[in-house]
């Protein structure tokens, strides 16, 4: 035992805490876990779905939206394109998700680009809870209802998750993508052996999680897949786990090989910020401070404390199989560490360790329930948080400010110009090099970007949407009539004068 941990006890006891929760609270947890799973889904639904679409779209969520148009207009599902140029920065998963949800719809709009984010969220909870479920069951198996209900309850009320799960990007999915094939792994090597059909689960969550947002999420959990076995020694599991790896980067590797035309390997590197451009200044002056690991561990706080309290427990031999909790900890941490101290990092990029940290929470929640008072506190505090900041965002936030709605209307006025449109293409003259595409998406219909020399009377549309930047230099070109200004006077309608071409 610890020097730390009587110190710790003496502590809790000081305050109160260091005793068993009252008979009611311990009565209504039971109650409420029993029903664990129906309750983190709904719950989730009720946090998470409530006025998706009132928001309007931000960060990359229009640019998710583009590349879903111009799937759902019948283009472009393998050979991704955005405003006519290939796309080639992410592969096609999660933009092939928007359109299925557009086609079930019937189009593509805000709530129609969040809700994958959405169900990978109560995804991500459910399997959370299905493998602290498992664990606890051979630890405090008369609590293992309770672990699984802590560890979605985590979940849910991580700050990652509370602000990514209402937005159309990638980085929800792979967490849960991620931790579906821990689980699978975990709890057929629990069950005694991983079969066929186990790996075969495990190689297709791992081929998802790559196939949204390339190789780099798929090493947090192949650390584990690859690391135990080879601790145990156990060497025939361990090649067969490389070779799944490596299976599921099948269908990245296609799509990526096909689309070489498009593009050339050095900008993938570049894309995944492992080469093609130098370090920042002052990066290695930087490192003194971690770069972006305090961000990202107070981003999963208070969780990540009984998740590392869970984790020098199963050092210590308190809590087994050790090699489950081995597992979690080359999960969530390696990978995490180097993704946040490089040179361009983004707290975000180490949201899949996410999913392991609230498994440990969940656990150490049901293991400590009858001696403290504190993870009745870890529950309800994270219950109280996920609501007030949901609350807060529904009822003040999501769609209530003054630049969204001038947003809003400043953006659907473009797709009402548009929609009056005859069928058929429509370019867009914009030189800047990242147009907003958060605005260009409320057109609803594929846009075509061409630069300034190209529109002439061979321009396949005779319909053409113009930035305010470029207002100047299409004035100029007798060619194209400005018919209106539209989205607040940022971009303006033009039509060619088709008596103006050679016939």
């Amino acid at each position: 035992m610890s020097e730390s941990q009587p110190l710790v006890r003496r502590l809790l006891a000081r305050i109160g805490l260091e005793r068993a929760p009252p008979g009611l609270v311990t009565r209504v947890a039971d109650g409420l876990a029993a029903w664990w799973l129906p309750l983190l889904l709904v719950f989730g639904a009720l946090l998470y779905l409530p006025l998706l679409e009132a928001r309007p779209l931000r960060f990359e969520e229009g640019r998710r939206a583009v590349q879903a148009l111009e799937i759902y207009a019948g283009e472009s599902w393998w050979y991704l394109r955005v405003l006519g140029e290939p796309y080639v920065n992410k592969p096609p998963l999660l933009p092939w998700l928007i359109t299925l949800v557009g086609y079930l719809r019937g189009g593509i709009d805000e709530f129609t680009v969040r809700l994958p984010a959405v169900l990978s969220v109560l995804l991500g909870a459910a399997t959370a809870g299905g493998l602290a479920l498992v664990l606890a069951r051979s630890l405090v198996p008369e609590q293992r209802r309770l672990a699984a209900l802590a560890a979605g309850l985590a979940f849910y009320s991580c700050a990652f998750v509370m602000t990514k799960a209402r937005l159309g990007e990638t980085d929800t999915l792979v967490t849960a993508f991620c931790g579906l094939a821990f689980l699978i792994w975990a709890r057929a090597r629990l069950q005694g052996s991983i079969g066929i059909w186990a790996w075969a689960g495990i190689c297709l969550w791992l081929a998802a999680a790559s196939f949204t947002k390339g190789p780099v999420p798929v090493v947090f959990p192949a650390l584990a897949f690859l690391a135990v076995p080879l601790w145990q020694r156990r060497w025939a599991e361990a090649a067969i786990a490389l070779g799944v790896i490596l299976l599921s980067f099948l269908p990245l590797g296609w799509w990526a090989f096909d689309n070489l035309a498009s593009t050339s390997a050095a900008h993938w590197t570049q894309e995944m910020r492992v080469a093609g451009r130098s370090l920042p200044e002052g990066y290695w002056l930087s490192l003194l401070h971690l770069n972006q690991v305090p961000t990202a561990v107070a981003y999963t706080l208070p969780w990540c404390l009984p998740a590392l309290g869970l984790l020098l427990a199963a050092r210590r031999g308190e809590v087994r199989p050790g090699w489950v909790y081995l597992g979690l900890a080359l999960f969530a941490i390696p990978m995490a560490l180097f993704v946040l101290i490089w040179g361009e990092a983004r707290p975000r990029y180490a949201m899949p360790a996410v999913w392991p940290i609230m498994v440990l929470a969940g656990v150490w929640v049901a293991w400590r329930w009858t001696r403290s008072l504190v993870p009745a506190l870890f529950l309800l505090g994270g219950f109280i948080t996920v609501v007030t900041f949901q609350v807060i965002s529904l009822t003040a936030v999501e769609g209530k400010t003054n630049f969204q709605r001038e947003f809003r209307e400043r953006a659907e006025s473009l797709g009402q110009a548009v929609e009056d449109l005859p069928p058929g293409p429509i370019l867009l003259l914009d030189s800047s090099g990242e147009p907003d595409f958060d605005s260009l998406a409320y057109a609803m219909r594929p846009l075509t970007r061409l630069r300034l020399a190209q529109l002439e009377c061979s321009a396949p549309s005779p319909h053409l949407v113009v930035a305010k930047r470029d207002l100047g230099q299409i004035a100029e070109n007798p060619l194209w009539q400005e018919q209106q200004l539209i989205a607040g006077g940022w971009m303006a309608l033009y039509q060619r004068d088709e008596a103006a071409c050679p016939q």
